[in-house]
């Protein structure tokens, strides 16, 4: 009895000391605020350490949490790197999803996400011990896991940290990626401003699923943006021991390396990891359910098909786009349980399709009551979107690609690669596949195995779904892994036993592999990260470096008298200038307007709006106008240069990048 108390007493002595220890980092975290754009000095360091303990305190928080949560669905026997990745990922969707409860009930506040996660650090403390334990005794076990490395294995390792490296510099400097100044920081600040999760029809895409975004709100109540960056790079990492766990299931551990190796083959996806985006996190949890689906298949155990649900539900719950691998997935499972009669496929289909609907319901419930429409705008529209805007907007999607007739969609998958910057969004310059994916159509005339087949059959069913919709090649993310795994194998069988010509596929890996870290080189050698992050250079300095509409709206923050609003045509980055400017997430919602109104009636709707100043951005004009099918943005643009012909526009800034014209006809 005696010894049972002392373990007792030991255990609430570990999760008191968890819960003072956090407490008091917050407290000394609110007693130094961010710092300001304007400041530089060791402020810049004080504000680093705190965005790195905060970084370090979340991904403690998500694994122990996520521990509780499998010992709970019975997960016993699971192997150390498959058991971290799950409790991870089931960690982070917890909290998360706590922080949209609080966001419903109006308690999205400082003092309620302070008391949630001392509160979680008091519950999870033994786990969070045990996890600092591991990280104690991660460089003995690496050395010794470093010794059973082939030298390809120990290249592609070395070669992948310091891309990762470079990633995780770049993830420290000020938020100043697109979407993360249009949307996925902006609905994070929103809702915190107020206080509580609220409908937004002028920015749809806050009010779409926002599971990771939800965890922003950590970093972002501090002012902190560079701490959703930092998420993203987990989840970048996230992704990546996915693909690997993926790939060691099907293929031997050299395969499994060539795969790591074909993924970091492709120049964006480390750029991309660096940014306030999402688009990683909703990759890995697609992945993560595919593994768990796989490992169900493979042992016929019912908790494996569950955790598969939930890691589709965080999917769904991310991007609307996880509906689509839902819908993929979940077929799968109903192929795989075809021969096992039909009551054993009701019992599969609740056991994974319940946990995945049940997890991303409340994304699209609140759409449901809020908007009557689950997947607000798309399709169907809703409160604020007229049929113009609304057909403006998928319009936009749907130029993606290099056309859609019968010989396009043939040819597509050469397309992405000769056509690719038609494909892109964020760096069409660079963003394409790895090259390797296409010896995918080989598979059909080697050797096959069931489970590759299947593979394939989820990659050509998914590839053709993304085709029908918006052809960005971003949105293939969560087949890439699935396209590594087949194209290593198709390499092995091709150059197996081919003496000196079996190390081609190894050879081509690396050397791809060796690209993206030149990208990722010179990409940090252009965007300077150094000098902003140890205070030599403010964050004003950076953003005017990196932001292009930044020094625009900068100015009229500066320059014009308070009150005074501008309209950013086409522009959707809002981050740094709401309420004063009004961006436009459509990005051709203000072109529709102004295409249609003669001179007077521009400025009755100038005037009507508030709006004082209009900023444009060449940069994204130069983007709009090659996605314009209806010509609605070359009309803006011809209607406002006649309208600045009459005198009733006056440019009052210009850089190389923005103009800004203030609005001389009331």
């Amino acid at each position: 009895m005696g010894r049972i108390r002392l373990v007792v007493a030991s255990s609430w002595a570990k999760r008191l000391l968890w819960g003072f220890c956090v407490l008091i980092f917050f407290l000394l975290r609110i007693q130094n605020p961010e710092r300001d754009l304007q400041t530089t000095g060791s402020a810049a360091l004080r504000d680093l350490i705190f965005t790195l303990l905060l970084w370090a305190l979340f991904l403690i928080l998500c694994y122990s949490i996520g521990m509780l949560l499998l010992q709970i669905l019975h997960f016993d026997s699971m192997q150390d790197l498959t058991r971290g990745v799950f409790a991870f990922a089931l960690g982070f969707g917890a909290i998360t999803y706590w922080i949209l409860l609080l966001a419903f009930l109006h308690l999205l506040n400082l003092n309620a996400l302070v008391f949630s996660v001392v509160a979680a650090a008091i519950l999870a403390a033994p786990e969070a011990t045990d996890c600092v334990k591991d990280l104690r005794n991660f460089p003995r076990k690496s050395k010794r896991a470093w010794q059973g490395l082939s030298k390809l294995s120990k290249t592609i390792l070395c070669v992948g940290l310091v891309i990762a490296g470079t990633v995780f510099i770049n993830a420290l400097s000020p938020a100043w990626d697109y979407d993360g100044l249009m949307y996925h920081l902006v609905g994070p600040k929103l809702f915190l401003e107020a206080g509580k999760i609220f409908p937004f029809s002028d920015n749809w895409y806050i009010n779409g699923p926002f599971t990771i975004e939800m965890s922003f709100s950590l970093g972002l109540v501090f002012g902190d943006d560079a701490f959703p960056k930092l998420i993203h790079f987990s989840m970048g990492v996230l992704y990546t021991l996915a693909s690997y766990l993926l790939a060691r299931r099907i293929l031997d551990r050299q395969g499994a390396w060539l795969c790591l190796a074909l993924l970091m083959g492709i120049p964006t996806l480390p750029i991309l990891s660096g940014f306030a985006y999402i688009d990683m996190g909703w990759s890995a949890f697609e992945v993560l359910s595919l593994l768990g689906l796989f490992i169900w298949i493979d042992k016929q155990e019912r908790n494996w098909l569950i955790l598969s649900g939930l890691m589709s539900g965080l999917a769904m719950g991310s991007k609307y786009l996880g509906l689509m691998g839902f819908g993929v997935l979940g077929l799968a499972m109903l192929v795989s349980s075809v021969r096992k009669g039909w009551r054993q496929i009701i019992r599969n289909i609740v056991w994974f399709g319940g946990p995945a609907i049940l997890v991303a319901s409340p994304w699209y419930l609140k759409n449901t009551i809020w908007f009557g429409n689950p997947v607000y705008p798309l399709y169907f529209g809703g409160p604020d979107w007229s049929a113009s805007r609304l057909s403006l907007y998928q319009a936009y999607l749907q130029d993606f690609g290099h056309g859609r007739s019968l010989l396009d969609s043939i040819f597509l998958p050469l397309n992405i690669y000769i056509h690719h910057a038609e494909f892109g969004a964020v760096m069409n310059r660079i963003e394409i596949p790895n090259p390797l994916f296409l010896s995918v159509f080989l598979y059909p005339f080697l050797q096959k195995k069931r489970i590759l087949s299947l593979l394939a059959a989820i990659s050509v069913v998914r590839f053709v779904l993304w085709a029908l919709g918006s052809q960005q090649t971003r949105f293939l993310l969560p087949i890439f892994p699935l396209l590594s795994i087949l194209s290593v194998y198709v390499l092995q069988q091709i150059f197996s036993g081919r003496g000196r010509f079996a190390v081609i596929p190894a050879v081509l890996s690396v050397t791809l592999m060796a690209m993206t870290l030149y990208y990722q080189v010179i990409y940090t050698a252009v965007v300077k990260p150094f000098r902003v992050i140890k205070g030599d250079e403010t964050k004003e300095s950076f953003l005017l470096r990196r932001d292009n509409s930044y020094p625009a709206v900068a100015y009229a923050e500066k320059y014009s008298p308070i009150g005074d609003k501008v309209l950013m045509l086409g522009d959707g980055r809002g981050y740094y200038c709401i309420p004063q400017c009004i961006p436009d997430p459509d990005h051709f919602r203000w072109a529709g307007e102004i295409a249609t109104l003669n001179n007077n009636d521009l400025s009755k709707w100038f005037s009507e709006i508030q709006v004082h100043y209009i900023a444009i951005s060449r940069e994204d004009l130069d983007f709009l106008l090659q996605h314009d099918p209806f010509g609605v943005m070359e009309q803006a643009v011809v209607r406002m240069s006649e309208w600045r012909d009459t005198g009733c526009l006056e440019e009052v800034f210009n850089s190389e990048w923005v103009s800004l014209y203030e609005i001389t006809c009331k």
